[in-house]
């Protein structure tokens, strides 16, 4: 078997090094921009829910946009982590549109 070796200057190896350093540095200082509607999917809530939290205040990283609302995801999953001020997506299935709820046998619960 022939050996390939490959001869990098240092001058090279700190512009990469420097380079990656920059690009790491950008990607960890911009913020990721949710809509309401996707926040509310990944906090599993409704979007009214988010949007009144939004006028209020309490929904960490929101900031408006002209007439939408946008949410800063780092910020948002930062509360999630550190207090629950909003539901944590959990392991349970979808959201049933309709029907009886399960485990009631299809039995109402209306006398």
């Amino acid at each position: 078997m022939t050996e390939l070796r490959v001869v990098v200057s240092d001058d090279l190896v700190e512009k990469v090094a420097r380079r990656a350093a920059d690009l790491l540095r950008d990607e960890l200082a911009a913020p990721r921009w949710m809509t309401l509607e996707e926040a509310a999917e990944h906090v599993r809530s409704t979007a009214n829910a988010l949007r009144w939290r939004a006028q209020h205040g309490r929904l960490p990283g929101a900031v408006k946009d002209g007439s939408r609302w946008l949410v800063n995801a780092r910020e948002l999953d930062d509360s999630l982590a550190s207090v629950a001020t909003i539901r944590a997506p959990t392991k349970r299935g979808p959201r049933r549109a309709n029907g009886r709820a399960p485990g009631t046998g299809g039995k109402s619960s209306h006398a």
